[in-house]
């Protein structure tokens, strides 16, 4: 896959992240989102409440979900994930809670499928022939 086709995934998984609502109180969780907290744990190595750029980073996590979640302010919190709805099959084993592994192995799925949604209907478009 070209750095191109890699790029418009990513922004394809992420366009599934983005709030329905710029409303959401700080309480409030999207419905359905596997917890969050185990990621935390594990990426915030300062257990400061703000997961940085490096520290993302050194979890192997995909910066182009960083550089959304963070706006500008140079880390992400774990109410930033919890107020955007995951996209379906995020929790790959179903029980309610996101890890760092699942996060990655999603992530690779969707770039791999091409993004949410996987490839276009009957496969990618035909190569043209030499002539």
């Amino acid at each position: 896959m070209n750095k191109t086709t890699r790029l418009i995934a990513h922004v394809s998984l992420l366009a599934t992240l983005v709030p329905l609502s710029a409303h959401s109180s700080d309480s409030e969780r999207a419905a359905g989102n596997p917890d969050f907290s185990k990621v935390t744990a594990a990426v915030d190595k300062n257990s400061d409440g703000k997961m940085s750029r490096s520290e993302w980073q050194g979890a192997g996590l995909p910066m182009s979900s960083f550089n959304m979640f963070e706006s500008g302010r140079g880390y992400v919190t774990q109410k930033d994930y919890e107020v955007n709805p995951a996209p379906g099959g995020i929790d790959g084993d179903g029980d309610g809670f996101l890890t760092v592994e699942e996060f990655i192995e999603f992530d690779k799925k969707m770039s791999a499928a091409g993004g949410p949604g996987g490839p276009p209907p009957g496969g990618p478009p035909p190569r043209p022939k030499d002539q």
